[in-house]
């Protein structure tokens, strides 16, 4: 059986679905229903993938082309493995001169600022599409590239790629503050991500037992950008770069011990899985104007205190 099946059966027999689709429940409740849960989707993994292990041990120092890796399970003669088309190497350069990359970014953000703060309103359009055009630029191209192969942990909170572990949720919400973004990263990061979507766009979808062929179709008509997709119990980035050419961006506990990867939605992913899926696209007008005015971004949707802005 594969590691992916298994996780989603493990979900199954637990009968649990996380908080996006659960607004009423108790949050004591459900974080620790959901913690439970992540934790035995864990221990099943390691322990059914022993051999799992062995094939990608060490994934933070030892970087083997995708192709490379098979699962020992699957026939000798199989030519597919979930990780075939996935994108799961760091750019070690990147990484090395990570601090630089968003020194890089704080500064230019800083020009940007200037030349809205000094704009009228017709140019000040203008500006935010170009900042705009940025921020997807320096995500796309310099930081999600760092993070390639940073391990996955349920509690992981690590800011730096590479070193220690991340959850789904924090390496979502830390990608966009090292963006420049101003908001409070754990905050927002461990909310459901019904509730982290909604606190940074409001240009989402809703699907529920659709196909992912479905949510292609929707993001393609949408255009090129950056998305926030939640899932049923996890959740990630959607990179749409045009040209069909859509990645599911994420921190993954199907391989722990890659954890951060790009992958085709419709491979063998948690995103293909998930019986309910929400789609926000973000970097609108309004979050760009937070990034070139430094306004923080409130935790108007906070599960953990229902009703209640965190300012």
């Amino acid at each position: 059986m594969k590691l992916s099946n298994l996780a989603y059966l493990t979900v199954a027999a637990g009968a649990l679905i996380m908080p996006n689709n659960l607004s009423d429940a108790s949050p004591q409740k459900t974080a620790v229903e959901t913690s439970k849960n992540e934790w035995q989707i864990q221990e099943s993994s390691s322990r059914t993938g022993q051999n799992l292990d062995k094939i990608v041990s060490n994934l933070g120092t030892v970087y083997a082309d995708a192709s490379t890796i098979k699962r020992s399970d699957e026939p000798e003669h199989s030519i597919s493995s979930p990780l075939d088309s996935a994108i799961f190497k760091p750019d070690m350069q990147k990484r090395t001169d990570y601090d630089t990359i968003l020194h890089n970014i704080k500064s230019t953000q800083k020009s940007f600022q200037r030349k809205y703060a000094a704009a009228d309103h017709v140019h000040r359009a203008q500006i935010i599409q170009e900042a705009r055009e940025y921020v997807i630029g320096q995500i796309t191209n310099n930081i999600m590239p760092a993070w390639y192969g940073t391990k996955w942990d349920f509690n992981g909170s690590t800011t730096k790629p590479g070193e220690g572990k991340i959850a789904c949720g924090i390496y979502v919400a830390t990608t966009l503050k090292q963006a420049g973004f101003n908001f409070h990263r754990t905050r927002h990061g461990t909310q459901p991500f019904e509730h982290l979507i909604k606190n940074f766009t409001s240009d989402i979808d809703r699907y529920s037992n659709k196909p992912v062929s479905k949510v292609l179709e929707d993001v393609k008509k949408k255009g090129p950008g950056l998305y926030i997709a939640g899932l049923d119990c996890h959740g990630g980035f959607l990179v749409n770069k045009g040209a069909g050419d859509i990645r599911f961006v994420h921190s993954s506990y199907y391989w722990p011990n890659i954890g951060v990867m790009g992958e085709r939605l419709g491979t063998d992913n948690p995103f293909k899985a998930s019986k309910y899926r929400v789609v926000g696209k973000i970097l609108g007008d309004k979050m760009m104007k937070c990034w070139l005015t430094g306004n923080k971004i409130p935790l108007i949707h906070n599960y953990y205190r229902k009703n209640t802005a965190e300012k």
